[in-house]
């Protein structure tokens, strides 16, 4: 019986990925704390207990980052606290209703145009900065690396810009 035992606490733990244990361990590490503030013990834990967290993290997070912490948090309750919260059909409801309305901010992207124009004013900048200045070295070669495996030599949007591929 014993070995059955050690097997099953060996299989509970390696239900946590192990590149992301730290980061798991840390999520939960942040809910007991907020457990221990609300005076409230992981053994009384309630779906209303989980609505009353998730509500205050709504007020800071997006609500990627709220299904993120339920995924991290339902994997270490029910390893630490032997506790199903995926019943707590309240809370999931939340999450959707959160989610329904949330619309992600689009990040800026440079045009062709921006790209070269920056690169060219780093060439700009590095042709005229003495060779004794600090970093001087340092600001052309990666970006001709980069353009080196990304865009052959051959491609014309490239060429003729006055940056060393």
């Amino acid at each position: 019986m014993e070995d059955i035992l050690k097997k099953a606490e060996q299989a509970r733990e390696s239900l946590i990925p192990s590149k992301s244990e730290a980061v798991y361990q840390k999520e939960y590490k942040i809910y007991l704390d907020w457990l221990t503030r609300k005076n409230v013990m992981p053994k009384d834990i309630t779906e209303t207990v989980f609505l009353a967290y998730f509500q205050e993290l709504s007020e800071t997070y997006s609500p990627n980052s709220l299904w993120t912490k339920w995924s991290m948090l339902k994997s270490m309750v029910t390893i630490h606290e032997k506790r199903d919260i995926t019943k707590f059909n309240k809370l999931q409801a939340f999450l959707k209703r959160k989610s329904k309305s949330y619309k992600p901010k689009k990040s800026a992207v440079s045009s062709p145009k921006d790209v070269i124009r920056f690169l060219n004013d780093i060439h700009l900048l590095h042709k005229h900065l003495p060779s004794s200045a600090p970093g001087h070295h340092f600001l052309v070669p990666p970006f001709s690396a980069v353009f080196r495996l990304q865009h052959p030599l051959q491609n014309p949007v490239f060429q003729g810009m006055g940056v060393p591929l």
